[in-house]
Parts: C-alpha cells; structure tokens; sequence
C-alpha cells in the first residue's frame, strides 16, 4: 500500500470546502494540463488527453510540483518508467514504480553533492504522487 500524510496530488473528485478550490484547481492543472495544454494532447477524448499529458510528465515538471506541494515520492505505471531518466527504482512491482524526488533532484535539478541515500522502507510521514 502506498501510505502518506497526502497521498494524491489531484484527482477528479470534488473539494472537501469552498477554501480548497483553489488549490485543487492548481493541482488538477499541474498534474492533467491546462486548457491549451490539453487542446495539444494526442488522445481521442478528454479522459485519454489527461492521461497522456499525465504520463509524460517529464523529471523537470516533477520536481517543479514536488517543490510548490512538498512531495518525496512519485510513483508510476511500471510500463511508464522510461520517463523518468533511469534512476533506479525505490520500490517496483509488476503494477508500479516509486521513486524518491531526492534522486529525481540529483540527476536533474539545481542540488549539487552526493547522491541520496536509499530511502526507508516504509515511507513514514512522507508524501506520495501517484501517477
């Protein structure tokens, strides 16, 4: 199981209260795409337009959403690994792959410095994307 303090970053259900509008459009628009965004996604629909511009998010924009909503981990369809550059995989079964932003952040962000150690097995009190 994936266990974390917030364990999504968007998903399409509807806010819990009218103060948290606001923040789920953001993240909806961060994860599934902006109007224009989408309107240039390859899909027959909507739902199929989402999901690919989900699936090829690329390093970069993780680490941009990990930075603005504290995320340490973003798990992934096993057969959409390949985006992530090839850094070594957490945890993976047939079904997922999880991987740390810290070694995200390594091989492509602005941090300098030896790579981060492995992370725990079990992931207490950390923030999960589920991709």
């Amino acid at each position: 199981p994936c266990l974390g303090r917030r364990a999504v970053l968007a998903s399409q259900a509807f806010p819990f209260s009218e103060g948290a509008f606001e923040e789920q459009i953001e993240r909806t628009r961060l994860a599934y795409g902006t109007p224009d965004e989408i309107a240039h996604t390859p899909g027959r629909n909507l739902v199929e337009q989402r999901r690919n511009f989900f699936r090829n998010t690329g390093p970069e924009q993780w680490l941009a959403i990990a930075d603005r909503f504290r995320m340490d981990y973003v798990v992934v369809a096993t057969d959409h690994q390949a985006d992530l550059g090839g850094i070594d995989a957490c945890y993976q079964d047939a079904s997922v792959a999880v991987y740390e932003v810290a070694r995200l952040r390594w091989q492509f962000g602005p941090v300098s410095g030896p790579a981060p150690a492995p992370a725990p097995t079990a992931g207490h009190g950390r923030r999960m994307l589920l991709r």
